[in-house]
């Protein structure tokens, strides 16, 4: 059997296995990422029990070392080499001495399991239960093994007192206790500091009164107590980072277009302004996130009490991709909501502002001696946060709600078009500021209530921040108050109802969104509810909007129609904000879309306000040209790395310092995964077979063999069923973007080959006849007969999925598609 990372050839599972945990450290737990490796066979596995069970069920053999090792592998391909066992250095592996387990590597097998438990929802109290039970289970067994080799020395008349007897029972002795440097939470805590865990610090912000109980009298006295807030060192944080090879290979590699097309931060105006990114544009680029979170039941009484606001970062060296990945998401501080109140944001804010002050001037050491420099990119936050943390007005319905320009909330109902608006500068806020701090009776000035401390941190000013969060803007505000609207109108207010309440609700439950969209189904739509809401979570919405066209488009009448087009205006819009990559005309064109549609509401609805979410999107066209793709600077992943630290606090079912419970489990997760060396780019294969190009789909064979580097009609590979890339489940049925002329190229997943670590798409092409604008989407057809195209990952004009989908009318005989945004290649 043959290792997937260095080839080394072992005669049965148990060997490969313990080959696996011995020389690579592949023990179990939440990063554990197995290959079966066997020939083509490109499986990927989270655990040992799985990867068993596939090798088992594919050679038996492999399983029972006793039976004969036929020149096979263990997925049925040949394999000439099977009969050896020569390591990839070519050193002979020596089974007798690898099968002895040795004191460190048991202990770093019982660390392996400790930590998969500390970091997950586990007890502190229940990891020292545990560690002491397979203590003493080690110590039962160790025990009973000596009283059987005594025995057995007797019965063969071998004295106990003789070298050989010793040894045996010096190294049986050795592997009793392996949990026993890790059996308490102080225990644990040196371990994995030793490991490279950045330990969070608990940091003083005042004194409170509180009832605590007194250990001696036993009566509840008022004493001073600390609050505090927890601080995970930023610059201690990177230099752990810097020991990932692959986050050092970002960090020397950028990924700057050369063909004028703006994908990331690094492509945007600010990036090119930077004097740290000017004088080296693989400087460390860190983008911030500021939200606060319920750790309880938000309908409980202890709402607001264990309410926790979060800062997180990630470097925006790393292509956006990447950055989707939660454990890519660092936290640098923690506290109570309740003491933001009290004590203001600067206490906390300035801590992360010294941090990066100080990376800017000196840096953090590369693995070759050099120093890399960085800088604050951008923050992001809801429109709440940012406004507070940046010492705005947290009303919005303030005569000067907006962080970006001076429109009053009067003007903001006729004004569409920045180039009508006066824009805030560093000029006018520093005489806001001194003018609130002068006048204290005043709430605000302009909009500024107080200076921030993120404007002492270099190359940094609160007003250049432009990460305006498209989540909350559109899909929880716009989009659902504009959806609400429109609906009521059809509904609840047009004489005869386009459409009744129950029929709607029955075609939002019965419409096919596709296997894309399985997750994202809208919930019961709320039209009667008070409020611009419609009940719909982020993603659902997005989902709602995007289909609603396909659902309800072919009902419409000439007098429906202004409605409607607001949707279908909107929807414009959506298509280049939320795209991942833009070019400086769809910028321009984006700002005439806003201002067009913003009339168009203005026009059907002329009663009814625009939200300050309405005024924020005339921004938009400026935020892109700043700081890139605003889909790269949404809140979406962030709150997604809440979920986290919710479940652990749940868990812990100890409120009574939590933020440090949950700081301390999250450090520890994130020393495990980054310890284990896996790589950035994720990647998992689902179940398949091995198959040989000659009998794929007729049609397809000369296409594979030319794409796939030295295919022949014999060359084996291996078909999987589904693929994960990055976060991405692609599998077969599913409609991909390969190409963009005048119409975007469609082509359905027939087969997902994979060679040689390489993702092979068979794409069954589709004919793109039209662009419906009723529906928002292009009309598409199956050629006949069939033809194909193979592509990888890489070619892929726009990397998500999509789903065929059909119209609701029984009029129209064709499929749609309908994309998430604006394409190009």
């Amino acid at each position: 059997m043959s290792c997937f990372k260095c080839k080394a050839q072992f005669p049965d599972t148990s060997e490969l296995f313990r080959h696996f945990k011995i020389r690579h450290g592949l023990y179990d737990g939440q990063n554990l990422l197995l290959k079966c490796g066997q020939g083509v066979c490109s499986r990927t596995f989270y655990s040992y029990s799985g990867l068993k069970r596939h090798l088992v069920k594919h050679a038996p053999f492999a399983v029972h070392p006793n039976r004969n090792v036929e020149d096979q592998d263990a997925c049925g391909g040949d394999d000439e080499d099977n009969n050896g066992y020569d390591d990839v250095n070519g050193e002979n592996v020596d089974l007798p001495v690898s099968a002895i387990l040795s004191p460190l590597q048991l202990q770093n097998q019982a660390a392996g399991i400790i930590c998969k438990l500390s970091s997950s929802k586990i007890s502190h109290n229940s990891l020292n239960s545990m560690a002491n039970a397979m203590d003493m289970l080690f110590n039962e067994v160790t025990n009973s093994v000596l009283t059987v080799v005594e025995q057995s020395f007797e019965q063969i008349g071998l004295r106990k007192d003789s070298d050989v007897y010793k040894n045996i029972e010096s190294h049986i002795t050795s592997l009793k206790n392996p949990f026993s440097e890790l059996n308490t939470e102080f225990k644990r805590s040196k371990y994995f500091t030793e490991q490279g865990m950045v330990e969070p610090c608990e940091i003083s912000l005042g004194v409170r009164i509180d009832n605590r109980l007194n250990r001696i009298t036993r009566v509840h006295e008022q004493v001073p107590v600390n609050d505090t807030f927890i601080y995970v060192p930023i610059i201690k944080t990177l230099e752990f980072l810097m020991k990932h090879p692959d986050v050092v290979y970002h960090l020397t590699h950028d990924h700057i277009s050369t063909d004028g097309v703006i994908r990331d931060y690094c492509d945007a105006n600010q990036f090119k302004q930077n004097p740290v990114l000017q004088r080296d544009c693989n400087g460390l680029q860190l983008h911030f996130f500021y939200d606060d979170f319920e750790t309880v039941n938000p309908l409980g009484s202890k709402t607001s009490i264990h309410k926790i606001g979060a800062f997180y970062f990630v470097l925006k060296n790393f292509p956006p991709k990447f950055n989707s990945n939660l454990q890519n998401i660092h936290c640098a501080a923690l506290c109570h909501t309740e003491d933001l109140k009290k004590y203001g944001f600067d206490p906390i804010v300035k801590h992360i502002v010294a941090d990066l002050n100080y990376l800017s001037k000196h840096g953090v050491a590369l693995p070759d001696g050099s120093f890399k420099k960085g800088t604050l990119t951008q923050f992001s936050a809801d429109n709440l946060g940012a406004n507070s943390l940046f010492g705005f007005v947290e009303s919005f319905s303030a005569s000067h709600f907006c962080r970006i320009c001076l429109t009053s909330k009067e003007d903001a109902q006729v004004i569409f078009n920045e180039r009508n608006m006066q824009m805030r500068n560093k000029d006018l806020h520093n005489l806001h500021v001194q003018q609130a701090q002068q006048n204290l009776n005043l709430p605000h000035v302009q909009g500024v209530k107080r200076e921030s401390v993120l404007n002492d941190c270099a190359y940094f000013h609160i007003l250049s921040n432009y990460s305006l969060d498209v989540m909350h803007d559109l899909l929880e505000g716009v989009v659902q108050y504009e959806i609400k609207l429109v609906l009521s109108q059809f509904v609840l207010k047009r004489e005869p109802p386009l459409i009744s309440y129950s029929n709607l609700s029955n075609e939002l439950h019965t419409y096919d969104y596709g296997s894309t969209e399985k997750s994202n189904k809208p919930s019961f739509i709320k039209l009667k509810s008070p409020g611009n809401a419609i009940g719909q979570k982020a993603m659902q919405a997005w989902c709602l909007i995007r289909h609603l066209p396909l659902m309800i488009g072919h009902l419409m009448q000439d007098e429906d129609m202004p409605y409607f087009d607001l949707l279908l205006r909107l929807l414009d819009c959506m298509d280049i904000i939320f795209s991942p990559k833009v070019t400086h005309g769809l910028i321009a064109q984006l700002g005439i879309l806003i201002a067009e549609h913003h009339t168009k509401f203005r026009e059907v609805f002329p009663d009814q306000p625009f939200i300050p979410k309405h005024h924020f999107m005339v921004h938009y066209p400026t935020c892109l040209r700043e700081v890139g793709p605003l889909i790269h600077v949404w809140c979406m992943r962030y709150e997604a790395k809440h979920d986290y630290f919710c479940q652990v606090a749940e868990s812990s079912r100890n409120f009574k310092n939590i933020c440090k419970t949950v700081a301390k489990k999250h450090q520890i997760s994130q020393m495990y995964h980054f310890i284990s060396k896996q790589p950035l780019e994720t990647f998992h294969v689902g179940p398949g077979s091995e198959i040989v190009i000659a009998n794929l789909t007729l049609g397809c064979v000369e296409s594979v063999i030319a794409r796939v580097p030295n295919a022949t009609q014999h060359t084996e590979l291996f078909d999987a069923n589904w693929v994960e890339i990055c976060g991405t489940e692609y599998k077969q049925k599913h409609i991909l973007v390969y190409d963009v002329e005048e119409m975007p190229s469609y082509g359905q997943i027939q087969n997902i080959l994979i060679h040689n670590g390489v993702v092979y798409f068979v794409l069954r092409i589709w004919i793109t006849m039209y662009y419906k604008t009723l529906f928002h989407a292009f009309a598409v057809k199956e050629t006949f007969p069939s033809t194909f195209c193979v592509k990888s990952t890489h070619e892929l004009v726009d990397f998500k999925p999509l789903s065929l989908l059909r119209s609701q009318s029984k009029d129209v005989n064709a499929n749609f598609v309908c994309p998430r945004h604006v394409l190009f290649k």
